[in-house]
């Protein structure tokens, strides 16, 4: 015993093994052992071998310094493999870690690591629905001890094709509304699926609305109105469309009137006739049809003062009684 209190574990050895038999010697012996092991770095070995030695308080106090020591240093360890997220393996370190020991700080760590990859091992799996490789999916989904939810994920992969249709939907990477709202369509009647497509529906509606009026305020009234008349009845769509309708027709209008400046009178007649009675285009419509008559009549007179009177007489006869155009036809 003296010589253990020192700390002199070879002596201490060599008496107990002396007295074998006499108290606690036989133990004694063994636990000096333990700290020859646990000197020599090997802690595992000294913490093992001391918990058989029931009854010798020396023991249980060697053991839990060691224990403790052993902590320390496991810990450190295994934070550098948490900080560069290798968990499968720093996991595997923790658990054979509280073989011999009982920290908390492992147990903590324990539940970090068992988060990340059940989160990693979920992350997976969402992929694997999204690139439709369902089987990979379950067998992804079963190892996560009902993380997240992939308890209710794994119902619905087990439906058969609808409820994977339904899980793919869930996690598709498309973005645009129209297309989900077919794609929940398509699905049919199962679980929400009609309730998914008539959302889609309305944030595509929505979304069709906003565009238009974007293209309104840009005064692109025919995409406009391309948006609008698909959207119905939506919202006030009826009225931006008669908006739309309007200032298709001024932009028309303005055409009109730039052709009808350049003295295009054909053209600019075409132009106000399509407008109707926006306007004054019936005036103008009726104006260029002037233009077009007198032009023709300017023609006709060129083509009789150069002696072309064939060309001449058939472009009055085309003229009526515009003007003398009766009495050249004589002539």
């Amino acid at each position: 015993r003296k010589a253990y209190s020192e700390g002199d574990w070879k002596k201490a050895r060599q008496y107990a093994l002396l007295i074998p038999s006499f108290m606690d010697s036989s133990k004694y012996a063994i636990l000096c052992e333990c700290h020859t092991y646990a000197e020599a770095g090997n802690l595992e070995t000294a913490i093992t071998t001391s918990r058989e030695l029931e009854g010798l308080d020396e023991a249980e106090i060697a053991c839990h310094a060691w224990q403790e020591q052993y902590a320390d240093n496991t810990v450190v360890y295994i934070q550098r493999k948490v900080d560069n997220e290798e968990w499968d393996s720093a996991l595997a370190d923790i658990e054979h870690a509280l073989l011999y020991c009982e920290d908390q700080r492992l147990n903590d760590m324990m539940v970090i690591c068992t988060e990340a990859i059940h989160q990693r091992d979920y992350d997976l799996a969402i992929s694997e629905i999204q690139n439709e490789n369902f089987d990979n999916a379950i067998t992804l989904l079963s190892s996560v001890n009902g993380f997240g939810d992939s308890l209710d994920l794994l119902v619905h992969l087990k439906q058969g094709e609808q409820g994977k249709k339904y899980v793919a939907a869930m996690f598709s990477t498309e973005t645009d509304p129209h297309q989900l709202a077919q794609i929940y369509t398509d699905i049919g009647d199962y679980e929400d699926a009609a309730d998914r497509a008539s959302e889609y529906n309305e944030l595509a509606k929505q979304m069709d609305y906003e565009l238009a009026i974007t293209y309104m305020q840009s005064s692109r009234w025919k995409d406009a109105k391309d948006l609008l008349i698909g959207l119905g009845n939506y919202g006030d769509s009826q009225e931006m469309l008669l908006l739309c309708e309007n200032g298709l027709k001024e932009d028309d209008y303005s055409y009109a009137v730039s052709l009808f400046e350049r003295k295009e009178w054909t053209m600019a007649l075409l132009a106000f006739e399509a407008l109707g009675d926006f306007k004054d285009s019936l005036v103008q419509a009726k104006i260029c049809q002037q233009h077009i008559i007198e032009s023709r009549y300017l023609n006709a007179i060129s083509a009789y003062e150069q002696n072309n009177y064939t060309v001449a007489y058939d472009l009055f006869s085309g003229l009526g009684d515009y003007k003398d155009s009766a009495i050249y036809r004589q002539w």
